[in-house]
């Protein structure tokens, strides 16, 4: 009998309540995804990431209280098995180089397609970009 995987475990770290309970409401219906949690700035996220232990944090870049690069530096500094998936509206080049120093294992768009984002989260510890996807342009190893 195949042995069944367990969930990937989400956290959400946005400051914009839509796009967070719209995340939600999506990756949550995703069978392969298992949200855990919200929290809606950096310092929160930090707390809830070493509290909840997930499997991907989704993180917005522009926060108040801490950035969305510091919270990934300093989760990813506790939670070596995590994965951090940075989702911005405003994508530039060194963001895209902040996220990345940061330990980032992606950077999207916000507008990004949600396969893009699905892929991102779900698959493999090292997210690639869907074949042809042009807006899923920054994946790191």
């Amino acid at each position: 009998m195949p042995r069944l995987r367990r969930p990937v475990r989400v956290l959400i770290v946005d400051d914009s309540p839509l796009y967070a309970e719209t995340l939600e409401l999506l990756l949550g219906a995703d069978a392969r995804l298992e949200v855990v949690g919200a929290a809606a700035d950096g310092e929160q996220g930090l707390e809830r990431a070493l509290g909840l232990r997930p499997d991907v944090v989704v993180m917005d870049v522009q926060m108040p209280v801490l950035d969305g690069i510091q919270a990934t530096r300093r989760i990813l500094s506790s939670l070596r098995r995590t994965r951090v998936v940075v989702v911005t509206s405003s994508p530039t080049d060194e963001r895209r180089a902040a996220a990345r120093e940061a330990g980032a294992a992606a950077f999207l768009p916000k507008d990004a397609p949600m396969r893009d984002l699905l892929e991102a989260v779900a698959g493999p510890r090292s997210a690639e970009p869907a074949r042809g996807s042009p807006t899923l342009y920054a994946a790191f190893a």
